[in-house]
């Protein structure tokens, strides 16, 4: 083979001057890219962020980049499948608790905001998606957030069903508690720290409240929203 004494001496070079070490410390370079471009997608939406900014955001050269990712579109699909996924994730380790529905529901909606804290771009992210409209994702979105909504609905309703009212509308419930949260952590400049304000508690316990058989189940206290 005309190539084989370069390649034997190329190998014979790296064995005498050996190869350069992984620092275990340093974040992947692919995940590098993910979370930069979570933060950049989030702070101004999927048509306004190029590929130059978020390389830029890493210390690499937009070809770099796209040796990781062969285009922006798939770099913001895989932003939001990694978050969703992870937040799949969450809800299915809180789901193993068990307890009735009214008693899961204040588990579910606590791990969902406990997620928000850790992940605050993932509410910008979603809303400015639903909202803008020119994004890549709706298809994603329908595939992934439909069955993880279905999951918790099953599981809220998996065993005892003692404690919720009569012909309450689980899903749109949800979707309003929801909601209610992914607008507050996606409003930065409505926050005035880093923990729920005292008006978006007796919010949630307000819309969480027709799944209780009367007003005796926990409700929503500061300290526990702000896991």
């Amino acid at each position: 083979m005309p190539n084989e004494p370069f390649n034997r001496a190329g190998n014979s070079a790296m064995k005498r001057i050996g190869r350069p070490r992984k620092n275990p410390n340093r974040t992947p370079t692919k995940e590098r890219i993910l979370e930069a471009a979570a933060q950049a997608f989030s702070q101004a939406g999927y048509a306004s962020v190029g590929l130059d900014e978020i390389a830029r955001r890493v210390h690499l050269t937009r070809p770099s980049l796209l040796y990781h990712f062969g285009s922006k579109e798939e770099l913001y699909r895989q932003v939001l499948l990694n978050r969703i996924l992870a937040l799949g994730q969450a809800l299915a380790e809180i789901s193993k608790q068990g307890g009735d529905a009214a008693e899961r529901i204040d588990n579910l909606l606590n791990g969902f905001i406990t997620f928000l804290d850790q992940h605050p771009e993932f509410a910008a992210l979603l809303l400015r998606d639903m909202m803008d409209g020119r994004g890549p994702s709706r298809e994603l979105l329908a595939s992934t957030l439909v069955p993880l909504l279905d999951g918790v609905e099953e599981n809220i309703l998996a065993e005892d069903q003692t404690t919720l009212t009569e012909e309450v509308p689980i899903r749109e419930a949800l979707l309003q508690l929801a909601s209610t949260a992914l607008v507050y952590w996606a409003s930065p400049t409505f926050r005035v720290t880093d923990h729920p304000s005292p008006l978006l508690v007796p919010q949630l316990n307000g819309l969480a409240l027709p799944f209780r058989a009367g007003s005796a189940k926990t409700k929503y206290t500061q300290r526990k929203v702000s896991l």
